[in-house]
């Protein structure tokens, strides 16, 4: 088939694609009051449900997920996750998986999304039906995952598309400043023009090596998807201000995973940040609600921070890969806040280690 003709079929595939299924993220932002936004961080151990070390139905640890409504699916929800298996030489090979459920505790393994990935994340393209997954993509040498790492984005048109593994695009990111660049995040995506086709552009934070620790930084993306060729990363630049926020805080180690959520009383980032040393320390490990004060969409280090200690069952201190959106209620009454975290073994107790998934009825 010639260019031209591939090019009319790619430009055709897109603009029938909207009229597809869709991860329903769409409609007014939560009612969710900043005090009730602490609450529900900090207080696992009241929430409407929760599971501790949580697993497929396969067995597979879901760690890091990330989770996204369906509609018009068997699964009224979809989870992308990384799961760490043991390879020769006692190594570890990150995979990200995808998994469907109905009640946000049981999971049903749907395939690999990825391999040699982890830390994954979702999110519906505003006003669309195409969904978006980002994920770090490792690529050094060995059955292990090791560096160097970039951001690797998957175009999906629609929930279908996710829970059938069915990928439309790819385009992997340039890496920024150093060899290591991971834990994305979006603030913002949305459907864009590139000449006869339809691509996608967004702004996306993300961490990189420092030298010495993880630190915070922020990108705008254009073009992504652009069977042309022409998807570029623009702007990127290190989050100085919001990274020293941190470090005055105690953030003396890594300042890595953050989640976006707007809600009607303001826009928020839950962040991870450990208090000890770079590349150890795993029993401290904490968590920090950042409120926006300023108007772009990256956090520019202008806003409020509160320190959060999450208090499980068990009494564990360390957490880390914080998650966070509102999706329907399972039971149909309204909505959820539904949080993940990661319960790091060196500061978990009575058997909560591993990664924690609960949810507040709003």
């Amino acid at each position: 088939m010639c260019a031209r003709v591939l090019g009319v079929v790619f430009a055709i595939l897109l603009l029938f694609s909207a009229g597809l299924s869709r991860a329903d993220l769409s409609g007014d932002p939560a009612n969710i009051s900043e005090a009730q936004l602490k609450t529900y961080l900090q207080y696992p151990r009241l929430a409407t449900a929760a599971r501790y070390g949580l697993r497929d139905d396969v067995g597979n640890t879901m760690d890091a997920p990330s989770i996204l409504q369906l509609s018009g699916q068997p699964y009224r929800y979809a989870a992308v996750y990384h799961t760490a298996y043991a390879v020769a030489g006692g190594a570890l090979r990150f995979k990200v998986n995808v998994a469907g459920s109905n009640d946000l505790l049981r999971w049903r393994y749907l395939g690999l999304l990825v391999d040699n990935a982890s830390m994954p994340r979702l999110a519906a393209v505003r006003g669309t039906a195409w969904i978006v997954l980002a994920h770090e993509q490792w690529a050094g040498r060995g059955p292990g995952s090791s560096g160097p790492s970039r951001l690797g984005y998957k175009l999906f048109y629609s929930g279908a598309d996710l829970v059938n593994r069915v990928v439309r695009a790819n385009w992997v990111q340039p890496n920024f400043l150093t060899s290591l660049n991971g834990t994305p995040s979006f603030y913002d995506l949305r459907q864009d023009y590139c000449g006869v086709y339809r691509c996608v552009s967004g702004t996306i934070g993300f961490h990189y090596w420092s030298g010495r620790k993880d630190l915070n930084a922020a990108t705008t993306n254009q073009m992504m998807f652009d069977p042309r060729g022409a998807a570029t990363s623009v702007s990127a630049a290190v989050t100085d201000r919001y990274n020293l926020r941190f470090t005055t805080l105690g953030v003396t180690g890594n300042l890595g995973q953050r989640d976006f959520l707007a809600t009607s009383t303001g826009r928020y980032l839950v962040q991870e940040g450990n208090v000890g040393t770079a590349a150890g320390s795993w029993d401290k490990w904490r968590i920090y609600l950042y409120r926006y004060t300023e108007t772009a969409l990256a956090p520019d280090g202008s806003g409020t921070i509160t320190p959060i200690r999450p208090e499980t069952p068990g009494g564990s201190v360390s957490f880390g890969n914080p998650s966070i959106s509102v999706v329907d209620d399972p039971a149909g009454r309204g909505k959820v806040v539904v949080i993940s975290y990661f319960l790091f073994s060196e500061g978990a107790k009575n058997g909560e280690a591993g990664s924690l998934l609960y949810y507040y009825r709003l």
